[in-house]
């Protein structure tokens, strides 16, 4: 698994400009992961381009303004 998470934080470190949910990403990430194994070496390069331009759906939306101060 650090394979894993060292690929969703150089994403998340690329992506910088915008806000990743870190939940969102990794299990995308993991699901893509456990599919590796069944591909053939030469399809990986294609995939991890494909990872990071699906990265763009684990963007957060904007924050709502708080309707209530902050303590």
């Amino acid at each position: 698994m650090p394979l894993a998470y060292n690929l969703l934080r150089s994403q998340m470190v690329k992506m910088a400009a915008s806000q990743l949910s870190f939940h969102m990403a990794s299990v995308y990430l993991i699901h893509e992961l456990n599919c590796m194994p069944h591909l053939s070496p030469g399809t990986i390069p294609k995939r991890v381009a494909e990872l990071e331009k699906q990265a763009g759906q684990c963007i957060l939306p904007e924050r709502r303004e708080r309707s209530y101060p902050a303590a």
